[in-house]
């Protein structure tokens, strides 16, 4: 099979066919209005389709044993690469690194808003903007927080599973997140994760997170990770609440 770059067919092998929260682009149709008088020429660009080819291609390089792919071959896609790198590199914004927003300033959240995800756009497990962020989808349903994620090989472990600090990397953004929602979110104090049987790589996984106290600037949080009825994995955080808006990024 001629697997040189660009290619526009898609094999069985494909990692497309397992994308997790993303649109694939052959099917996603516009995502915006057309100007006026303007012919039709597809879909309109979209980042966050940009990111998800990402990590498709993250977990593609990951699957694949590169030492069958010929030199020259390989050669051509380091450049190909690294030529895309060149023409994005423009566009980098200099500015504070933070997971809301390339520039502070444009931080744009509501706790009333019900999807949370766009809180951290560019967090490395739950932002959409994140080509590492699998990403955790989560929303709030009530004096709850609940998610979903299907994690792929990028973040294995154990065989067929995922990685144990990634497990708690979970925990802790649906968490965290749980506090923001609920409006007392802070800075994780502690983290305390049991491992209750493997969380599995490839499979639909469900989260959950609830308040279960707060003590002056303590807010006690617990959360649960599952896979289908299975309790893969359980934490307890304290967070220390801020005050966001007096300069917390």
């Amino acid at each position: 099979m001629d697997r040189r770059l660009p290619s526009t067919g898609v094999s069985a092998g494909d990692p497309t066919r397992h994308r997790h929260g993303g649109r694939d682009a052959a099917s996603a149709g516009p995502v915006g209005p057309a100007r006026a008088g303007t012919p039709s020429v597809g879909p309109v660009p979209d980042p966050d389709r940009v990111t998800e080819a990402l990590r498709d291609l993250i977990e593609t390089v990951r699957t694949a044993d590169l030492s069958t792919v010929d030199p020259a071959e390989l050669a051509e896609i380091e450049g190909v690469l690294t030529g895309l790198t060149r023409r994005l590199a423009p566009h980098t914004v200099a500015a504070l690194r933070t997971q809301a927003a390339l520039v502070p300033s444009q931080r744009r959240w509501s706790p009333d808003d019900i999807e949370i995800g766009s809180f951290f756009p560019y967090s490395p497990v739950s932002g959409t903007r994140n080509p590492v962020a699998p990403p955790l989808r989560l929303w709030r349903e009530g004096d709850r927080v609940r998610g979903e994620v299907t994690v792929r090989s990028t973040y294995n472990g154990p065989p067929d599973g995922v990685h144990g600090g990634y497990v708690a990397a979970l925990l802790d953004e649906l968490l965290g997140a749980t506090c923001v929602a609920l409006g007392k979110g802070g800075f994780t104090g502690t983290l305390t994760v049991r491992y209750h049987s493997l969380t599995p790589l490839e499979t639909p996984l469900a989260l959950e997170g609830w308040i279960a106290g707060e003590e002056r600037r303590k807010v006690f949080a617990r959360g649960e990770l599952r896979a289908g009825e299975r309790l893969c994995a359980a934490a307890e955080g304290i967070f220390i609440r801020s005050d966001f808006d007096a300069g917390w990024t």
